[in-house]
């Protein structure tokens, strides 16, 4: 039985063709940054500084070498959200909106809408040169469960042949000795469970700095992501043991249709009010 964190962080995969158009008045300009291909994880900070990277690298060709865009994560009780800043524009520049057209970056990056705006309170144009993105949800394609009471390791398996010749003499081969993993998360709340229940702040309210409608959040968002896969090859999740230590991570993958095919046989409710869940996430060693 254990007591610390866990998180379970699944691959986000860019081709090349995802942007960002950032709208500005002033004495800027507006310009569109594309996104630089490959497959990232959210659960430490390599995406979100390789989006800064392409805003500033777009935005320096489109105004010069002044601008600079710098990201980091922000932790508000127990929500993770991405914040970028605009730095070094013309002084009294506005970025009027951020825009992008694919929704699996829109959730990646916890945005509420594929635009994002002053009046959604997402950018917020600072005095001078600084431009302030926070975003209203949770860091997309990574599950951190709310409350977890215990979690569960099963020994490692193989598959073992043996045989005996007729003079008797014995051979036994040995295959795989990957890991298998059953783990069981106990009272989670409802919101940090299901879409639903995260729309509505009666529950929402009870996870600490969670935005009612946070539709990235809950498991059920995470669980449809991790099945984006079945009919082809599974995606490989890092499984954290404790997700305050990003470094130390398990190659894993969820191969069970059930699991996959069913959200009543990943989350079982075990009270009522306030609203709570049992998780069951069974996998085995991606090696």
């Amino acid at each position: 039985m254990a007591f610390t964190q866990p998180a379970y962080s699944l691959p986000i995969v860019l081709d090349g063709t995802e942007t960002i158009v950032v709208a500005i008045t002033g004495t800027d300009t507006g310009f569109t940054a594309t996104l630089t291909a490959g497959t990232y994880y959210n659960h430490a900070d390599a995406f979100i500084d390789q989006v800064a990277t392409d805003l500033q690298t777009a935005d320096v060709a489109a105004n010069g070498a002044g601008s600079t865009w710098t990201a980091q994560a922000v932790a508000t009780g127990l929500t993770f959200r991405i914040e970028l800043t605009r730095g070094g524009g013309a002084a009294g520049d506005q970025v009027d909106t951020m825009t992008v057209t694919a929704d699996n970056l829109r959730r990646a990056l916890g945005w509420s809408a594929l635009a994002i705006t002053p009046a959604t309170g997402e950018v917020v144009n600072a005095p001078g040169d600084n431009t302030v993105v926070t975003t209203m949800y949770q860091r997309g394609y990574v599950w951190l469960p709310r409350v977890i009471l215990t979690r569960d390791h099963r020994p490692g398996q193989a598959l073992i042949a043996s045989a005996r010749t007729p003079a008797g003499k014995a051979s036994v081969d040995r295959y795989g000795g990957f890991r298998r993993f059953h783990h069981v998360i106990g009272f989670v709340h409802g919101a940090s469970v299901y879409v639903d229940k995260a729309a509505d702040s009666g529950f929402s309210g009870n996870i600490s700095g969670m935005t009612a409608g946070d539709n990235i959040l809950p498991l059920e968002t995470w669980w449809e992501l991790a099945g984006t896969g079945a009919g082809g090859t599974p995606p490989t999740i890092k499984y954290l043991p404790d997700a305050s230590v990003t470094g130390t991570t398990v190659d894993m993958m969820i191969t069970d249709s059930e699991w996959l095919g069913d959200m009543d046989n990943v989350a079982k409710e075990i009270n009522e009010s306030p609203l709570l869940y049992e998780v069951t996430i069974d996998g085995q060693e991606d090696v």
